[in-house]
C-alpha cells in the first residue's frame, strides 16, 4: 500500500487524519480527530494492540457478539474496534464530552479487501473506466447548509461519544491496480465525476475541481495504491 494526500483549508476548519498503515502492508488506517486531537493516534494504537492481540488469542474477543456476515479474520477486527471504543469513551468523554473520532479501516488479505468504516472519509475505488463509491457519510453541514451559506463540516456519527457504535462494513475482491480516492469533505460535486477519468485523476485534477466548486469549503484528499 502506498499513500499520497493533502489537505485544502478554504475558509472553515476541518481537521486533518492521522493516517497509518502497518509493515505486512494488510492495515491501512485514516482516523479524523474532532476535539482533543490526541485520540487519534489512541486510536490507533488501541485497535493495532487489540487486533495482534486477538489474533494472538481469539478468547480475548469472546465477550462480543457479532450479527454481521464477518468471516473470522473480520470478526476479531471490528472487535478490535469496539474494545478501543469503549477505552476512548472512557477516557475522552466518561464526564464531559472532548473527543470524538471518524475513521476508515482497509483491511487486505490476498485478494480481499474489507472496510470498517464510522462517518468520514468517503472511499471511491478507482478501477478501469469505473469509479464507484464505496460509502459516503452525510454530516450537518450537508443536511443544514444552503446555495447562501456553506456551514462548517460537524460530523453525525463519531466513536468514542456514546456507548453504542454503529460501524459500517463491507467487502470486496480486489483486482489488478485498483485504487482508491479518498475524500473528507461534506459533499463531492457531482461534475467531479463528470470531469474525469479514473486513469487520468490526479490529486492535483481531483483537487482542482474541489476547490473550484466551492472556495470556502475545506476538504482532506488522498490517493491509495493497493499495489
Amino acid at each position: 500500500m502506498k499513500i499520497t494526500d493533502r489537505s485544502y483549508g478554504g475558509k472553515i476548519f476541518r481537521p486533518h487524519p492521522e493516517v497509518f498503515i502497518n509493515d505486512e502492508q494488510t492495515l491501512f488506517i485514516a482516523a479524523t480527530p474532532w476535539g482533543q486531537s490526541a485520540i487519534a493516534k489512541d486510536f490507533i494504537d488501541l485497535v493495532t494492540d487489540y487486533w495482534r492481540d486477538a489474533i494472538n488469542d481469539p478468547q480475548k474477543t469472546s465477550v462480543y457478539q457479532s450479527g454481521d456476515v464477518l468471516d473470522a479474520q473480520e470478526h476479531l477486527f471490528k472487535m478490535s474496534i469496539l474494545a478501543a471504543h469503549e477505552d476512548i469513551h472512557d477516557k475522552y468523554n466518561d464526564g464531559e464530552l472532548l473527543a470524538g473520532l471518524e475513521f476508515v479501516c482497509f483491511l487486505k488479505h490476498n485478494n480481499k479487501l474489507s472496510w470498517f468504516q464510522v462517518g468520514a472519509p468517503t472511499a471511491v475505488l478507482l478501477r478501469n473506466n469505473a469509479m464507484t463509491p464505496l460509502f459516503h457519510p452525510v454530516d450537518f453541514s450537508f443536511d443544514f447548509s444552503t446555495p447562501q451559506e456553506t456551514l462548517p463540516p460537524l460530523p453525525k456519527e463519531l466513536l468514542g461519544l456514546q456507548k453504542q457504535l454503529q460501524i459500517y462494513t463491507g467487502k470486496i475482491r480486489l483486482q489488478e491496480h485498483d485504487r482508491f480516492l479518498l475524500v473528507s469533505r461534506s459533499y463531492i460535486p457531482s461534475q467531479f465525476f463528470q470531469n474525469q477519468t479514473p486513469e487520468s485523476l490526479s490529486l492535483d485534477s481531483a483537487t482542482a475541481i474541489l476547490a473550484q466548486e466551492n472556495q470556502e469549503h475545506p476538504f482532506w484528499i488522498a490517493l491509495l495504491l493497493m499495489d
